[in-house]
């Protein structure tokens, strides 16, 4: 199997994703996923989120202050469709 060819981008990404950044001479790895909003649950929704978290799974800011020079996504996260149908599923 063939590996896809990775490219840096200056274009944030909008999807769940794990991701390197680049600011100057610093890189850090991030992730973007899906997480269930527990504010809504006692009311019987079920709500989500794309969360950004460090390579810890430590929740940092919105992710409207993800602004770096440049991001290079190293693997894609399921969709917020998938998340919901296996957290339904394991109810």
């Amino acid at each position: 199997m063939k590996m896809k060819e990775l490219k840096w981008t200056t274009e944030r990404p909008d999807f769940a994703c794990v991701f390197v950044t680049k600011h100057g001479t610093e890189y850090d790895l991030w992730q973007f996923y899906w997480r269930e909003d527990k504010s809504t649950a006692e009311i019987g929704a079920c709500n989500y989120y794309l969360a950004w978290a460090d390579n810890y799974c430590d929740e940092w800011d919105e992710i409207e202050d993800c602004d770096f020079e440049e991001y290079l996504v190293l693997e894609i996260l399921p969709t917020m469709e998938e998340v919901h149908k296996d957290r339904t599923d394991k109810r």
